[in-house]
Parts: structure tokens; sequence; C-alpha cells
């Protein structure tokens, strides 16, 4: 499996269209560049997590990602807090969300236990 945090997430979903052979991966708030996604590949199971506040990181775009792997017969499983990006990140108080990041844990860790031997 893959995971990752903003540029991670965006490293992370552009392994689960370019990388054969994952089990599973698990972006945070990151969007790949445009010419690595390819609906035509197939990826492993994805779940994302992604803040509504998000400055950074196109909301749009990611649904629309999530729309075109799960068309494609993937599976995208999008979740979107009402948080800030970098919602995860403990100790930055400007953009820690404490709500959201136990609530993204736990879904992440139930679906890497599902998708991992």
């Amino acid at each position: 499996a893959v995971t990752g945090f903003c540029l991670g997430g965006a490293v992370t979903l552009s392994a689960a269209f370019q990388v054969e052979g994952l089990s599973a991966a698990l972006p945070f708030y990151g969007n790949p560049r445009a010419d690595l996604v390819d609906f035509s590949r197939k990826t492993p199971p994805i779940q994302g997590h992604f803040a509504s506040r998000d400055t950074f990181v196109d909301a749009a775009r990611t649904r629309s990602i999530a729309d075109g792997v799960n068309a494609a017969g993937g599976s995208f499983e999008l979740f979107v807090y009402e948080a800030n990006h970098a919602f995860m990140r403990v100790g930055d108080e400007a953009a820690y969300d404490a709500p959201s990041a136990e609530l993204a844990w736990s879904r992440a860790i139930p679906f890497l236990h599902a998708h991992l031997d």
C-alpha cells in the first residue's frame, strides 16, 4: 500500500494509477498531475481523505478523479471533512482538526487492514 499527505497524497494517487501491484492507496488531501491519471489502468482500492475548506486542493477535481475510477470499475471511496488543508497535522494549531483527524483514522486503519495481507 501507499499513503501520503499533501504532496505525498498527490504522489499516492499518482502511484495508484502508475504502479502495478499495489494492494491499496490512501491519499490525504493531494491531487496528482493530470497526465498521471489514466482511467484505463487498473487501480488498487483507494480511500481518499480531503477537506471541504482546502485552498490548495481542488475538491471538484478530486471528485472527478474518484468518479472516473469508480466508473472504470475501480473503487475510490472519497471522504470530505469540514476542515482545512492539513487537518491531520498534529501540533499545528492552525490546521489540525481533532474530530476530522480521529474520524479519518477510524476509517483509514480498517481500510488498510481489509486490503493488506
